[in-house]
């Protein structure tokens, strides 16, 4: 049986925060249904622990070990401690929990049988800023259903696809192993939760080289379990001849398709060589605007495209010149270096 008497003291800021990422995952398991709640270790370090069999986050509190031990803080405990606004330590024994003057008692339950995902991840796969892990996983807005909602890893890139979009981030890293590694939806949704956009500080992405992936953080660790399937052929998509190139200011061109977007679905897109018009009908009314191009090669086009789809693609590229290649009407139209659209 788990031991379950135990006392430790710690920053209870960081283990609501902890909490408060992270509390998806303290749910009910579906496939074991006493699978809830937040696991805490206490031995050298106090470790807080949550599991849904599939993912598994972890975090190391700053703190005072007084006994040793473990046990399952529950939901409904959780709860309220997330709500205590104090920016002090807090004492939690076997069946009581101390902040200031408040005092919660609680019933702990037995760590016995709460579930771990075995942390045998240890071949590295890359090391990357967390800063930079973000920009990566901005490829999720162009991902979809089923199939269709993992971000693909392979190579040097992150990819993600609707079949509509397609949406490429490359990192300056290279994956040695020459499988797909797709990162579920719930997996990566989490990741981003962890994340903080604007911290340089490292992670160290590790697998098992069978189904396992683990983003290390500083204090934060997230394991879970991967696919190794196929994905689509983005480079032969890249490949594809383009007939007409131009060069605008992204800015520019997203005003006026962010207005169509919300009042219509598709546009007419007529370009030459000084500029590109657009001309879409809404309601009765016929809304036109001009964005003048700042390069352009190849043949004078006229192409519909769906509003709402093209101001994602250009998104990336706020206040960037962005370059747009247009090929045949069967052939996708490609934004920049890492966005397109089928």
């Amino acid at each position: 049986m788990g031991g379950i008497f135990m006392k430790v003291t710690f920053y209870g800021k960081t283990f609501q925060q902890f909490v408060k990422n992270c509390k998806n995952l303290a749910s009910v398991c579906k496939t074991l249904p006493l699978q809830t709640g937040v696991f805490i270790t206490a031995s050298d370090k106090i470790k807080l622990i949550v599991c849904n069999c599939d993912i598994q986050a972890e975090c190391i509190l700053g703190g005072i070990v007084h006994e040793k031990g473990e046990l399952v803080i529950p939901n409904e405990t959780l709860r309220i401690l997330e709500m205590i606004k104090s920016d002090s330590m807090w004492t939690l024994s076997d069946n009581t929990i101390a902040c200031e003057s408040k005092e919660i008692k609680y019933s702990p339950y037995d760590s016995e049988n709460y579930y771990q995902i075995a942390d045998e991840v240890e071949t590295n796969l890359f090391t990357v800023s967390e800063k930079e892990l973000s920009r990566l996983l901005e490829v999720n807005y162009a991902t979809g259903d089923d199939h269709w909602s993992n971000i693909c890893l392979r190579d040097n890139k992150f990819i993600a696809t609707d079949t509509v979009y397609v949406s490429i981030r490359k990192g300056d890293f290279n994956l040695t192993n020459s499988d797909n590694l797709l990162l579920p939806s719930p997996l990566w949704k989490q990741l981003l939760k962890l994340i903080d956009k604007k911290s340089d500080d490292l992670i160290e992405v590790l697998w098992d080289e069978n189904n396992l992936i683990k983003f290390k953080f500083t204090d934060y660790s997230l394991i879970g379990r991967i696919l190794r399937d196929q994905f689509l052929d983005v480079e032969t998509i890249l490949e594809r001849r383009t007939f007409t190139n131009i060069t605008v200011k992204a800015d520019e061109l997203i005003e006026p398709v962010a207005l169509i977007a919300k009042l219509t679905d598709y546009t007419e897109l007529s370009i030459d060589e000084t500029s590109l018009k657009i001309r879409s009908k809404a309601d009765g009314h016929v809304i036109i605007d001009e964005v003048s191009i700042n390069n352009f090669y190849g043949e004078p086009i006229i192409i519909y495209v769906d509003a709402k789809y093209l101001l994602e693609v250009l998104k990336p590229y706020r206040k960037e010149n962005v370059t747009i290649n247009f090929g045949t009407a069967l052939q996708p139209i490609r934004i920049g270096d890492t966005e397109i659209l089928m």
